[in-house]
């Protein structure tokens, strides 16, 4: 009885020790989800028909259409030609 008493009484602080190093880690993991950065104002720019995100300008030309996604949805938008 004794032995479980001295257990508990030493794993209590580790345990609350590891949660707030979980809620940490979980608190900058959601500061880098996706969903966040669009919440800030950005946005994801999508091939239409494979769904890949654009990185590059040399990945769309004119004509070719896209999906954005937005923090409250998406649109649909078409490349023109710039300049």
């Amino acid at each position: 009885m004794a032995l479980r008493v001295t257990l508990r009484a030493r794993a209590r602080p580790m345990l609350r020790e590891k949660r707030a190093d979980f809620a940490e880690s979980c608190t900058h993991l959601d500061a880098l989800s996706p969903l966040r950065v669009l919440e800030r104002g950005y946005a994801i720019a999508l091939h239409e028909g494979t769904g890949r995100a654009i990185r590059s300008k040399e990945e769309v030309k004119a004509g070719d259409r896209l999906r954005v996604r937005v923090s409250d949805g998406e649109f649909g938008a078409k490349v023109e030609p710039h300049g």
